[in-house]
This record gives C-alpha cells, structure tokens and sequence, in this order.
C-alpha cells in the first residue's frame, strides 16, 4: 500500500493535481493473526487513498462540491478517531497510524498533505508525533528517511505555526532517546532533515526554517556518532546553497549553545568546534575540486563526416536534445522519477515495511569525515526559484548544443552560488562568536588549526597616555606594523591620550583633535572592515576632544554594533550616519535639557531602528536640581518612545538606563583590579656596574656588527633564536628595543607576543605590548642587550594584588596557558623570571605539569627564578613541576657571590649577575626607580635566558657559515650541532665550560 504527496509552498498553493490510479495492494492476503493493528492501518490507507482519487477525478470545483468533500475526509477521519488515538494499541513495530503513514509513499497531490495535516491536527492532543516505534523514530523523522514529502510538507507546512510548536512539544522522547544512545545512532527529525533535504527546493528548506521553530531547544545540541551538533551539519561547505545561510541564521538564534560544543576528531576526542567544522569542510571540498580532472574540449568532427541538412551530425551521433522538464527528466518519459523523491504521475512505490535497513541519513552520520561534494546532485535537482537556475534555464536548448559544456557552466555557477553562501556563513559564524564569547573563549574556538592566528581585538590599555607628542603617537602604527588583524575585530579601546601638540597647534577654524582618526584609518589600511565595539576615553582636557565631523570619518567604515565614545553630547545625525548596525551606544550627558530633547526627536536616536538599548551617564553635574533633571529624563523617555514608534512602529523600544546619581563620574575607565610591581625594588642610587656584564655588552656590541643576523632563512633550522618571555609585558615601543632587520630595510623588527591578562570579567584583554608593572619591560632589555639577535616573543601573565603583600600573585592557569602558547610557538627558550607556590587545585597542578613536559618534549631550554625568601627551604613552581627539566637561577653580587637572601642554594642550577645591576645609561637607571633588592633572581634569570640564546646563535651562526662556504674542516660545526645545543644536557655543559667560580653547589 502506498501514499505519497508533494506541495509547493503553503496549503494553498497551486499544485499538480493526481493522475492516474492507485495500485491496490490486497491486504487481506496477510494473515490477520500476524498483526492485526497493522492491516486495519492498511485499510485505513486503502480508504483514504480511493477517496483521494475519485475526489481529485472531479474537474469543476465548485464550492458545493469542496463542501461535499470536507465533509466527506471528515466522516472518514470521525469513523477511525477513537482508534487512531488509542496509543495503546501499535503494531509489532510498535507503530501508531502516523509512522504507518509515514512509511508509505507515492505522488498524489496537495489534497494528500492537506488531509494528512488533518490527521495530525486531531492526533496533536495526543503523543502521537512524538511516539518511537522499534527504530526509536518518531514519524516526522521516519517519513524525513522515506522521503515521504507529503507527510514532510503537512506536517511542516500546511500545519499552521501555533499547531506545529503543539506537536514540537511531543519531540522530547526523541531528544531524549537520542542522547541516551550509547553509540548515537539514532538521529533527530533536526538532523534528518538538514542531512537529507535539499535547500535548493523550496518546499525542503522551508520544511527546515519551519522546523527550526518548533523542535524543542534540546535537539540543537544533541550530536550524531561523530559529534555533530544539527548546526555543524548545517554549515558544511557543500551545503553552501539557495536557503543555507536562512537555515543557519535560524539555527543559531534558537540553539546558541551549539556554538560551546565540539565535534570529536578521529580519536574520539574533543575535536572541531562549529566554525573549524566550517573552515575544515571548506578545505577538504576545494582541496577535491583541486583533483578533478581538467574538462575534455569540444571536438569537432572528423573531416569529411557527413552532416545533416543543418549542419548537426547524424542523430546516432548526436546527444539526445529533448526537452526536459524542471526536475531533469526527460518529458514523455512515465517512469521518470522526479528528482523532489515523489514519483512520476500514475507511477506507484510499494509500502517499505522493513526498518532493518540503516536510513541514508544516519549511513551519512556514521560515515568518516570525508565530505562529498553534492554539486553534481545539486545540479539536477536545483530549484526553479534558484538565481542560478534561473540563469540556467531561462537559455532556450539548441539543437546541436555540447551538453558536457552546459553542464560544466551550471557546475561552475553553483560552485559561485555556494561559495558566495559559504563566505557570508563564514561571516555570520565569526561575528557571532565575536558578539557573545569574551575574547579569549572566542580566539580559541575561532582558532584554525596549522593557520597563524590574527588579532581579533585591539586595545591600547587602560591607563591615560600623557605627554605624548604626535610624531611618538604616529610611531605606534610602525610599531604594530607586525600585527595581522582579522577583517573583524570584536573591540577596539584606546584611553585618553594627551597629545603635545607643541607647535602644531590646531588651526583656529578647528579646535578639535584629529589623532583618532589617524589610528582607525590605519586600521582601515590594515584591513579591519568591521569594528563590532569601540570604547574611547575622548574627555576634554589639555589635548581637545574631537570633533563630531572626525568621529564619524573615522567610524563611519566599521559598521559599529556597541559605541562607548566618552565626550560629551554626541550629536543624534552623527550617530545615525555611523550607526546602521548599531545595537547599544553608552553617552556622556552635560545635563543639558536641548541636547536630550536633540536625542529622543524622530530625526534623533529613532532613526537607528537596530538600536537595542540606551545608557546615559550624567559627566558633570548640571545647572538643575535633581527633580529637574529626573523630570527631563521622564520627558526624554516619554518623547523617545512615541518617536520610535513613529519611525519604528513594528520594532520594540531599546531599553533606557538613566545616570546614577553618587557624585561625577570618573572620566577615564579605572582598571577592575589593582596593579603593581611583580618584581622588588632596588635602591635608588648609582652602583657599580658588574663586570660580567661589561663583558656581554662589550661582546654584544661585536655581535652586532654580524651581516645579516636578523635575517630568516629559508631553513627554519637556521632562523634567529626564539626566547619567549613570560612576564607582566613588555613596552615594545622603547627605542631601546627597536632593530632593523636588515641595513637596507627600514622597517623595524617586530615584537611578536600573545597577552593572557584579563579585566572587566573577561571582556577585556590587556594588551602584551603594556607592562603591568615595568618587570617585564627590564627583562626584555637584559635579553636583548646580552643577545641582540634574539626575537622576543612577549607572553603576558594574568596577574593580581593580593591583601597582605604588594607583591602581584601570578594566576596560575595564565601561566599554564603561557607554557603551552610557548610551545605552540616553536621557541627554544623559555624565560620565567618568577616563582609562584605550588598549585593547591589538583586539576591545575596537572594541567601546570603536563604544560612543562610538554615544553620538554619538544626540546625547549627552559629558566626559572629561585625564590629570594632567605635559606629556608622554598620549593615553588615551575622549578617544582619537573626539576631535571628546568633551569633555576639565582642572584649573584658583583663579586659572584650569592646573598644571603637566596634560597636552596643546593637546588640552584646557576646563580648570575642579579644584585644592583645597572645598565648603561641615566635613562636606563630611572627604569630601576621604585625597585629594591629583592629582584635578584628574576634579573639573574633574564641574563641566563640571554646567554643561553647567545649560545645558540653562536652555534646557528657557524652552521650557517660553514653551510654557506661548503667548508669541510675537521670539526666543523653543522646542522646537527644546532639541534644537539638546544638540548638541556648539552646547555648545562656549555654553561659548566664558561663557568668561572663555584658556590655552594652552584655555578657562577
């Protein structure tokens, strides 16, 4: 027995009507004893088809006729509703009468969805839908695996919206029986129809957005045997068709939390999150086309063949030109199938009873990463409403025509279509990781495997930038010219920056500042095109504020979502112009009365309809009392709602949340948590300079003289040593700290870093190319004056000001992440000019130890500070998680000894220079103001990790040389020599080689 229909768009739309008869299978032949409920099911199809036919046989419809015959379907359906909605009564299978009708399938017409929507419509009360028969289906999924498109379309479509959201309520056994499978083989209707169904074909990606709506909110995170969400499926690459990008937007409006979860890798393990899914899908499908072989050029025939009276070649020879109809069959044909799975007019499927068989969707879930292309399937099946389908049909066939190169033109226009479908995916993917992770959640997940990373975000600090000249503002763009930035950055924050204008002062027709604009424009040369927050510090003071004219120059390009630009009184036009993404603007308000009333006009704030919400911050105390100005934030409100429906009337009001009233408001943004030094202080007053160090820099300086030290080669072996910096940051922008790579290019050698520090709860990282507290700056310069050539990667560490101490407390988790971001990197050495105590949380003492053996692993040199806490035993971290492994310095005087301040001195590796060392100039000294003696050992561990990178350069240097000049000296140093001396062993006995005094039982 059989049923089976097709419907173009809602119940109403036109459709072909039935031709032909139905083939009457005799279900009297089953023995009745067999299963009773399912051969009065079958009866029950039997009526329902006869009464299909001879209603679809009438050709003049009147309206008494369509009377007659909803009458007739609802004395059929009253006679069999008590029996239907006994659930108690299923077949064998464990069937009710709604899977019994969705296994069956053949093409009849609209009128079978319709009367199936009726169906379902006096079953809604029931559990019908939501029932599992002995394949743990419910029916909407099992007429998805049968293609049973009349049943897709009733229950999807002609079904009215509040009905369907009735019968989404059912679906929960099935979310719950699909999570509950050990081996997850059971799929939801969700992932069923978004594997199977096409959304080229309207009817399909339309019953897809319908059931977007009215699944219940577990089956968006529910995953199939590999781990895929419904939208990881979604947005797979060969997907990339007609309604996809629809589809994804919906999927990701109602089932967010699908963006959290990862698909398993091949190991079984946590894998690809929904945008690396994408990206990974998007690499192996172009790397496929990459394999294709090149299309076969038309051939003309041979000389002298004869021809036909019009020029074509004899028909045996000839390509078939019939016509063919939308579906890609050819016209006149009977037993051609329509490729929207129903069956040509008058052909009949037999009832599939066997559920054994696994479905085609679930086969595709179970399968192994490797991706199909669909294009070949989307060609044939490609939608009349589809822009390239169209294109393609709308040429007339030509008798003669060369089919392979029509079919490799509508192959190479949907490989456009999908790729244009496939980028704005992209797109929409990002930006919503972007608006809803804080940063650092939001660069691992967006993160692409075996692909540098590009910066997401920009941010200069929190604290005010203050006798800055504009040529030295300018500079930083040079500085940061080593930053890649991805075309979308989540925020950007710039502090207030006080420009010394010195004699540029501004010209008197514009008192305004103009230096911002400067910044975002290179942000635009960068390639920044979207900005989705900005947050700017541009309060009045001895720099002027800038201007409305400059704000909107220089934020007109990014489309802002969230502007916080503190000035005062931001003009309403201004913020229109730039505002068409506008989502949430925060406004600084003089407590002028005119400037809100400028704010809530029709013309004012209501013509930004994607505003969402409103937040005045009252920047310095009006003229009016408070009762007055509470009375002109009523009016405002009052005046902004009723010109927001003027404008907006089909929109909600953005919500409103007026100033706090507790005295003015702070105008430059203070960090959450306080700041301070992460090393001790040293006195201040000139020393003696050590005369170990006189002797790196005098080396040093000859060092410099080097041709081409800084340059990378074209073996990776052979690149300029890596020394990642782990620290509080540095201050990049120091002259100190500027090398060109080469004498005849004049741009500087980038600083390279990755920050970890977090504020604001998260929303804000702050910047690596900032020191928190000077420390990191000084141990970036005792690096780089004893190994100039050395390329310092900053790592910045989350740190934080504990009650009892002025001393920062590292968190420990940054410094774990620190270590493997480090590894990740392929340094060969590690600078930690720290010590923090054991990790009291076992999940991070774990995590701590596995990060440095991963850094041993992989051969990396790895120096520690010891603890400067007296002679008490003091083991900590990271010297604690792997000793054999690590590096511990310790602090010497001036006269290599160590101080008595150093502890276990046994446990010390080598002990450096680190008690009043000074460098070499006034400027250098004053860095070392407000620091005390007690920062030894962090000094000393920044000039071991200096040597240690000298020694390798060396090394790297005469590999080099003797590679380049082919030189076959006896015992010349080579390539594997470079390899050998990054191991810790090998260091040790080059650093014992040069050791020139014994303490204890360490070296200095």
């Amino acid at each position: 027995m059989s049923l089976h229909g097709s419907i173009k768009g809602d119940a109403e739309s036109d459709v072909d009507d039935v031709e032909g008869e139905d083939e009457i299978q005799d279900q009297a032949q089953l023995p009745a004893e067999h299963d009773e409920i399912k051969v009065q099911f079958d009866k029950d199809i039997d009526s329902m088809n006869k009464l299909l036919i001879i209603q679809a046989k009438s050709i003049n419809k009147s309206e008494k006729v369509e009377q007659q015959q909803r009458e007739e379907q609802k004395c059929f359906m009253d006679d069999r509703e008590s029996r239907w909605k006994n659930l108690g009564r299923l077949t064998s299978e464990n069937r009710n009468f709604l899977h019994h009708i969705a296994y069956c399938g053949r093409k009849t017409g609209k009128d079978t969805a319709r009367l199936i929507a009726k169906i379902i419509l006096r079953l809604i009360g029931t559990n019908a839908m939501g029932m599992l028969d002995s394949s743990k289906r419910a029916p909407l999924t099992v007429a998805i695996h049968e293609k049973n498109w009349a049943f897709i379309n009733a229950a999807c479509i002609s079904v009215r919206p509040d009905d369907r959201k009735k019968m989404g309520k059912h679906l929960t056994l099935e979310c719950q029986s699909a999570r509950d499978t050990p081996d997850k083989k059971c799929l939801t209707c969700l992932q069923s129809a978004i594997l199977t169904l096409s959304p080229s074909i309207d009817n399909q990606a339309q019953s897809i957005l319908n059931m977007v709506e009215f699944v219940p909110e577990d089956m968006f995170t529910i995953t199939d045997a590999m781990g895929r969400t419904p939208l990881h499926l979604a947005v797979e690459y060969d997907r990339g068709t007609a309604k996809q990008f629809e589809i994804v937007e919906r999927l990701l409006e109602r089932g967010p939390k699908a963006l959290e979860l990862k698909m398993l890798n091949q190991y079984g393990a946590s894998g690809f999150t929904v945008y690396q899914y994408h990206e990974k899908t998007r690499r192996d499908a172009e790397a496929k086309e990459l394999m294709l072989p090149p299309p076969v050029p038309r051939k003309d025939p041979p000389q002298g063949e004869k021809k036909d009276e019009k020029g074509t070649q004899p028909r045996k020879d000839r390509p078939d030109t019939r016509k063919t109809d939308q579906t890609g069959q050819t016209k006149g044909n009977p037993k051609s199938s329509a490729s929207t799975g129903g069956q040509a007019a008058g052909q009949s499927f037999k009832r599939r009873d066997s559920v054994a068989e696994t479905p085609p969707g679930r086969q595709e879930a179970l399968s192994s990463l490797h991706l199909n292309t669909r294009l070949e399937a989307e060609v044939n099946k490609a939608s009349v409403s589809s822009p390239v389908a169209q294109q393609v049909s709308a040429k007339p066939q030509q008798v003669g025509v060369d089919h392979e190169e029509e079919k490799r033109r509508k192959n190479e226009n949907l490989r456009k279509e999908r790729q244009t479908n496939a980028d704005k995916i992209r797109e929409l993917l990002k930006l919503t990781y972007l608006r809803n992770m804080k940063p650092q959640d939001a660069s691992r997940f967006l993160h692409i495997p075996d692909k540098a990373d590009k910066e997401l975000w920009f941010d200069f600090g929190v604290e005010p930038r203050t006798e800055m000249t504009l040529e030295t503002f300018k500079k930083h763009f040079t500085q940061f010219q080593h930053l890649e930035f991805d075309n979308i950055l989540q925020y950007v924050a710039v502090p207030r920056i006080q420009i010394d204008l010195g004699p540029n002062q501004p010209d008197s027709r514009f008192q305004g500042s103009r230096h911002l604009l400067d910044f975002f424009q290179w942000l635009q040369q960068k390639g920044v095109k979207r900005i989705l927050k900005v947050e700017v510090d541009d309060m009045p003071s001895q720099t002027p504020a800038h201007s409305d004219e400059m704000i909107e120059k220089a934020l007109e390009p990014f489309g802002v979502e969230i502007l916080d630009w503190r000035r005062p009184d931001l003009c309403p036009l201004m913020v229109s112009r730039i505002g068409i993404n506008l989502r949430k603007i925060t406004l600084r308000w003089s407590g002028s009365n005119a400037v809100l009333r400028s704010w809530s006009e029709p013309e004012g704030f209501a013509s930004i309809p994607s505003l969402r919400k409103i937040e005045i911050h009252e920047n310095i105390e009006g003229l009016d009392s408070k009762e007055r100005t509470n009375s002109n934030l009523d009016k405002f409100e009052a005046r902004l709602k009723q010109s927001w429906s003027m404008r907006n009337p089909k929109i909600t009001k953005p919500d409103f949340i007026r100033p706090d009233y507790g005295g003015l408001l702070h105008q430059s943004t203070q960090r959450v948590r306080d700041r301070g030094s992460t090393v001790a202080q040293t006195p201040k007053r000139r020393v003696d300079p050590h005369k170990w160090m006189q002797c790196m820099e005098n080396f040093a300086e000859e060092f410099r003289q080097i041709k081409g030290i800084h340059e990378k080669q074209m073996d990776p072996l052979l690149n300029p040593v890596t020394v990642a910096l782990i620290d509080d940051g540095t201050d990049i922008t120091l002259p100190e700290l500027q090398v060109r790579t080469s004498p005849r290019d004049r741009s500087y050698r980038s600083f390279p870093g990755k920050s970890f520090d977090q504020f604001q709860g998260g929303w804000r990282v702050s910047p690596y190319w900032v020191s928190s507290g000077g420390h990191g700056t000084i141990m970036a310069r005792l690096i780089h004056k004893v190994c100039p050539s050395a390329v310092i990667y900053v790592i910045k560490l989350m740190t934080q000001r504990t009650a009892t101490s002025d001393k920062l407390q590292i968190e420990p988790k940054s410094a774990i992440q620190a270590i493997n971001h480090a590894v990740d990197r392929g340094v060969q050495i590690i600078s930690m000019s720290w010590a923090l105590k054991e990790p009291k949380d076992p999940v991070d003492k774990s995590a701590f130890n596995e990060a440095v053996r991963r850094a041993r692993d992989h051969n990396i040199l790895m120096f520690c500070s010891a603890s400067d806490e007296g002679s008490f035993p003091d083991y900590t971290y990271p010297y604690l998680s792997n000793p054999e492994s690590v590096f511990r310095i310790g602090a010497a005087t001036k006269e290599g000894t160590a101080p008595v301040f150093l502890s276990n001195g046994p446990d010390i590796s080598y002990i450096f220079p680190g008690i009043e060392v000074a460098l070499n100039d006034e400027a250098d000294m004053n860095e070392f103001e407000g620091h005390n003696s007690y920062t030894g050992s962090s000094i000393a561990t920044a000039l071991a990790a200096g040597l240690a990178a000298v020694i390798l350069e060396c090394v790297r240097l005469g590999a080099y040389y003797h590679m380049t000049q082919k030189t076959g000296t006896l015992g010349y140093i080579n390539r594997d020599d470079v390899t050998k001396i990054r191991n810790k062993r090998t260091m040790e006995e080059a650093f014992n080689s040069i050791t020139v005094s014994r303490v204890g039982n360490s070296n200095y």
